[in-house]
């Protein structure tokens, strides 16, 4: 199975590589507007998008990074 494959299914988490991310549709976490992986704010609602603390990817669930298995609630602000 490839590394993408585990990313969509959120099974064994790995490290995701340029020409993999482009496949992933990310949305906004607050409004569900497609976002890009580099916006600071969403386009649709103008919130500012959470980031991982550990990798700095998109926070798409607050609970737990798709990218890289962090979760963010455990690291101290």
């Amino acid at each position: 199975m490839s590394k993408f494959k585990d990313i969509l299914t959120g099974m064994g988490f790995a490290e995701v590589s340029p020409e993999e991310m482009k496949y992933i549709v990310l949305r906004c976490p607050f409004c569900e507007e497609r976002i890009k992986p580099d916006d600071e704010k969403c386009p649709n609602c103008e919130r500012i998008l959470p980031r991982c603390p550990k990798c700095n990817n998109i926070l798409i669930d607050f609970d737990e990074c798709i990218f890289c298995g962090a979760e963010p609630w455990r690291y101290e602000k």
